[in-house]
């Protein structure tokens, strides 16, 4: 080195301002895949991971990694990479005990709303809103502040809010789950990510959305379970459908089988309705002991309980009492 300083230094300055403009190299990095299978190979502990540069070792490495609990992967989205300055959480959910939407928001995200409602129980804002007026400018207003944005970026996240209620009722939404419900850098909302959930009941008119169902994500052994005689399956995904369905214009109970006197199941009915306070037309169908007690207690009940002799009477009056509405 010495020696080719010496040499550089007899050929005149030029060549040693060349030199120090130069640098050698003496180092250099590796992919962070490289590094792992590196660290690996000593016994370090890395995320499972198998590199692929064609398509055909993508599927390879897919199948020696996926295991029974995943779903099958057929589509890759290309995005954007979004700047964000911070993550919050959004819901819109059914919520049994107000009847209707609820909405749910945290100023913090990126993860569960169980871990969030751990970790941030204060942070937890919870609006039920009436199905029949929608969201009001208060309670857009009462979220947007809730989730921690800024006043003057306020009315924009506002319509925002609004906006994905108006998605939760035009497309018949069981679930609008924003995770995380992210804050750009000039303070606008982005929905960085979304799981949304629909009622299949409504499936004759949202062609369009039920058009874009993956049948390769349903398990058959579910799908099945509807088909055939299954009581466990196809009876609690009915009961889960009706204890959701807050939109439903009218209510019809038919209680069959068993010894119970009618009587004793319509002051139940009564008192259940009363309680819960039920909205909208409910149409029973009693038969059995003292079914004319019982039907005598639907009608001195004050409650909007109607009588049926049977099934088709019951389908009748129930669509005579939306007609009336």
């Amino acid at each position: 080195m010495l020696s080719s300083l010496r040499l550089l230094a007899k050929q005149g300055p030029g060549s040693l301002e060349a030199l120090s403009q130069c640098q050698q190299l003496r180092f250099f990095n590796v992919h962070e895949y490289q590094g792992a299978q590196l660290m690996s190979k000593f016994g370090i502990n890395v995320p499972p991971g198998i590199a692929a540069k064609s398509m055909e070792e993508v599927v390879k490495a897919v199948d020696e990694m996926a295991d029974e609990q995943g779903e099958p992967v057929n589509t890759l989205l290309i995005a954007k990479k979004m700047k964000l300055a911070r993550e919050m959480y959004f819901a819109i959910l059914l919520d049994r005990k107000s009847s209707g939407p609820m909405m749910i928001g945290c100023s913090q995200g990126g993860t569960s709303i169980e871990d969030l409602a751990e970790k941030f129980p204060e942070k937890i804002i919870k609006i039920p809103v009436d199905s029949r007026v929608g969201v009001t400018d208060a309670q857009a207003a009462l979220m947007v502040s809730g989730l921690g944005v800024a006043a003057d970026k306020a009315a924009a996240a506002a319509v925002q809010i609004k906006a994905l209620y108006d998605l939760f009722v035009k497309c018949d939404c069981t679930m609008v789950e924003v995770n995380p419900l992210a804050e750009g850098t000039e303070g606008q909302l982005i929905a960085a990510d979304a799981k949304l959930g629909f009622d299949d009941n409504a499936a004759y008119r949202q062609k369009e959305i039920f058009a874009m169902k993956d049948e390769s994500q349903i398990d058959p052994r579910m799908g099945r379970a509807c088909l055939v005689s299954n009581g466990f399956f196809c009876l609690r995904n009915c009961f889960h459908c009706l204890s959701l369905t807050v939109y439903a214009p009218k209510i019809t109970y038919m209680h069959a089988g068993g010894i119970m006197k009618c009587d004793v199941i319509a002051s139940g009915i009564v008192n259940a309705a009363k309680q819960v306070g039920v909205a909208v037309p409910l149409i029973v169908r009693l038969e059995g002991t003292n079914v004319g007690r019982g039907k005598e207690i639907l009608a001195t009940s004050g409650v909007s309980i109607i009588a049926a002799d049977d099934l088709d009477d019951a389908a009748k009056k129930a669509v005579a009492s939306i007609a009336a509405k």
